[in-house]
């Protein structure tokens, strides 16, 4: 096709035909032009495509860690709910209608510390390394960039709860008049015991000190559980936006 193009040109610069040459130079830069367009169109084509295809795998790597995430925080919440509970039993019941059994499942309940630890290891790398900006969704692109931030708040209410509910614990076990082995079911009590420690259960529960302390222990699981609400609704948001741009790109 080159010698084709040489011999044309070589034919007209024989026959003197320069205005026709000229023509046919113009032509030549021209097919020249659009050959360089369209390989830079290919090139940018192939980029961009290259690039979904990476939008994609990180897209697809955030979803799936969201999900894992709201599944542990579901299992967490539910313990959080059921310590609040307890601890609304505790301050606001009749609790001369508990039997033994019932006093040392709510202490089981309001003992608990259990605290949300969700992977990051995802984002991590994604802002470590920039990649968030493949992101190509500006709004999706802020919500997963703001999430640890929401994240934050919910687990600083939850080492607030546990170091309250700790410091009182260490006062209120080493003083308890019922033996740590029969609260969490580490022996059978006798027959005595289970007689004594209905009764030790009221004296303490009724105490001023212990209820003051459950007091303050429920306003941070009141803080908890509204923080948590925020936080699995922003989780299921920012799983569904995932999903939608998932799709859209893979359309």
């Amino acid at each position: 096709m080159i010698k084709f193009f040489r011999h044309i040109r070589k034919s007209l610069l024989t026959e003197n035909k320069f205005s026709k040459y000229l023509l046919y130079a113009i032509g030549e830069i021209v097919l020249v032009v659009i050959g360089i367009l369209i390989a830079l169109q290919l090139n940018t084509w192939k980029d961009e495509n290259q690039a979904k295809k990476e939008e994609l795998k990180i897209l697809k790597s955030v979803y799936n860690e969201m999900t894992e995430n709201l599944i542990q925080f579901d299992q967490i919440y539910f313990m959080h709910q059921k310590k609040q509970n307890s601890l609304k039993a505790i301050l606001f019941s009749n609790l001369n209608e508990f039997s033994l059994s019932q006093f040392d499942s709510l202490g089981n309940n309001y003992l608990n510390s259990a605290t949300y630890n969700p992977s990051f290891s995802i984002y991590n790398t994604l802002v470590s390394s920039g990649k968030i900006e493949l992101v190509t969704k500006d709004s999706l692109k802020y919500k997963i960039s703001n999430y640890k931030d929401i994240v934050a708040d919910f687990t600083e209410g939850e080492l607030v709860a546990r170091k309250n509910t700790r410091d009182h614990n260490w006062t209120y076990f080493v003083n308890s008049s019922i033996s740590a082995k029969n609260r969490f079911n580490l022996t059978t009590r006798s027959e005595k015991e289970l007689g004594d420690d209905l009764q030790y259960y009221l004296n303490e529960y009724e105490s001023p000190q212990f209820q003051n302390a459950m007091a303050i222990i429920l306003l941070n699981m009141n803080e908890i559980i509204n923080d948590g609400k925020n936080l699995r609704t922003e989780t299921l948001s920012l799983i569904e936006m995932l999903e939608t741009e998932i799709k859209k790109i893979e359309e």
